[in-house]
């Protein structure tokens, strides 16, 4: 209808689908810190030791997000619907961690036989302990490092706004991120134990993921192009950009 392809109809829908976008990655970044502070936790009954537990957890989270930025970003330029391959992203994050919670919730029942097999050599055991830790950890947080570069390919398309857009996209994330530390580290874990949280996060990311993909498919093409160009004030943020 006129009414609802009128101007201020598209610049209302822009403001939202904005929103809605924003709102999906703060509880990414704050399932994602679930993970990390349960691991960190669950690898210091492993390593006996909480600062390599903490290190080897950060390493593979870093690692793993900068190959999936790297590596999975790049087929966000070839996709033409960004937020249907943020959704399928987010499905992946949650069959990944569980996965990789399920096995690192075994691996103080395999080193004993390992300690055997490998000949009762503790450095090499340590070292494929870490190994092996490393590489759970890392397997869902690939798919984590590419939703800011996914996301930032749905909103960013003006150079002259990528400062801006991906300035608040990053501090929304970190700002779920930091609630995720708190929430999980001072009552989650105190509340439910290792476990619990971890399948709550993954049934959170499955429906970051169901809303994302109901969205892909149903968001208003003028909207998304309204957001991407920059209509609505939130395109705006921080105060002063252009």
């Amino acid at each position: 209808t006129l009414l609802s392809d009128s101007p201020l109809s598209v610049l209302g829908s822009a403001i939202l689908y904005g929103a809605f976008v924003l709102l999906l990655f703060f509880f990414s970044g704050a399932l994602a810190l679930v993970y990390q502070v349960v691991w960190s936790r669950m690898m210091t009954h492993v390593f006996g030791s909480t600062a390599v537990a903490v290190g080897t957890v950060l390493a593979a989270f870093m690692s793993g997000m900068a190959l999936g930025s790297w590596y999975i970003g790049r087929l966000a330029d070839r996709r033409g619907n960004p937020l249907r391959l943020y959704a399928w992203l987010e499905i992946g994050i949650a069959a990944a961690a569980l996965a990789s919670h399920l096995a690192l919730e075994r691996m103080d029942a395999v080193y004993p036989a390992l300690y055997g097999v490998l000949g009762k050599s503790e450095s090499l055991l340590a070292a494929i302990r870490f190994l092996a830790a490393f590489l759970l950890v890392m397997a869902p947080t690939v798919m984590m490092g590419a939703t800011l570069p996914v996301l930032s390919r749905l909103l960013i398309t003006a150079p002259e706004r990528v400062g801006a857009r991906l300035a608040l996209l990053y501090s929304v994330n970190t700002l779920g991120a930091v609630t995720g530390v708190l929430v999980t580290g001072f009552y989650l874990i105190g509340a439910f134990g290792l476990h619990l949280p971890v399948y709550a996060a993954a049934a959170g990311n499955l429906l970051i993921g169901f809303f994302a993909w109901i969205a892909s498919g149903r968001s208003s093409e003028p909207a998304a192009a309204a957001a991407r160009r920059g209509a609505g004030p939130w395109t705006r943020w921080p105060p002063g950009s252009r």
